[in-house]
């Protein structure tokens, strides 16, 4: 399975990049599935109904999302009708659509789509650990692939969901310095960790 993971899409900048070349790109590279992050489509702050439109008819499939996302009270009320619309699954109950879904490709595979928010430098959410790892073995009963986008405001070195692998994607506004951990105790019940600075 081909698949094809854009980081945020800013803007119009992002949106013009999309349009024109997207389609190319997922015939050149016969992409069997588009997943790309939308928070902030709209003016760098959030999404709308008519953005989620235009990024499916650029060639997404799969919107994910981060801190962004309720930016737009548009954006927000999309939830109740975009299904591959997708909102940090850890943060708390009651929020607005989902955090995972599965996508069906036309030659019946399927890819489940997960997207976690990291809590360092960020709100006071629930565990994106322990709550992704229950949710990809869940997917893992009904898709061929899982596919997480995991959205952090610092790197993690070491990839902390066991079964999983990672590429990382990045972002210019990391903080440094930043630091290895050692253990996956502290992100998931707060143990002390010896920490090296790099």
């Amino acid at each position: 399975m081909n698949i094809l993971f854009i980081g945020d899409i800013f803007g119009s900048g992002g949106k013009r990049v999309l349009a024109e070349m997207l389609k190319g790109i997922r015939a050149e590279y016969a992409i069997d599935v588009c997943v790309a992050n939308g928070e902030n489509c709209s003016g760098g702050r959030g999404i709308t109904k008519n953005l989620i439109t235009k990024l499916r008819r650029f060639g997404v499939n799969v919107v994910t999302s981060g801190n962004h996302i309720w930016d737009n009270k548009d954006g927000v009320e999309a939830f109740a009708t975009e299904p591959f619309l997708l909102r940090p699954l850890n943060y708390p109950a009651g929020n607005p659509g989902c955090g995972s879904c599965m996508y069906t490709l036309e030659d019946g595979r399927t890819i489940g789509v997960i997207n976690l928010q990291g809590r360092v430098f960020m709100y006071p959410i629930e565990c994106p650990l322990k709550t992704g790892l229950v949710e990809i073995n869940k997917l893992r009963e009904r898709t061929d692939i899982e596919l997480v986008d995991f959205m952090l405001r610092q790197h993690l070195r070491n990839w902390p969901l066991p079964g999983t692998s990672m590429v990382k994607l990045p972002p210019s506004w990391v903080r440094t310095p930043m630091y290895r951990q050692r253990t996956n105790a502290f992100w998931t019940r707060g143990l002390p960790i010896s920490r090296t600075r790099e």
